[in-house]
């Protein structure tokens, strides 16, 4: 009878440990997917914005960094 008990007692314990680790690991993961919405769509509106400001900025950066590219395959191959 005593046996029996104690190994009833070990596996209720155990059984409870895991049903709380599991309750943890869904709150853990709702809040993380909470806080990435609210990035997500903080992002999204600072992209609108930046786009319908400097469109014409962007462009010519573009356009810079592609002549400084070829600029420097010109070099590598003269050398």
């Amino acid at each position: 009878m005593r046996r029996s008990r104690r190994r009833s007692r070990r596996r209720s314990r155990r059984r409870s440990r895991r049903r709380s680790m599991r309750r943890r690991r869904r709150r853990s993961r709702m809040r993380i997917r909470r806080r990435n919405r609210r990035r997500i769509r903080r992002r999204r509106r600072s992209k609108r914005r930046s786009r319908r400001r400097s469109r014409r900025r962007v462009r010519k950066r573009s356009r810079g960094k592609r002549c400084v590219f070829r600029f420097f395959l010109l070099l590598q191959i003269q050398i």
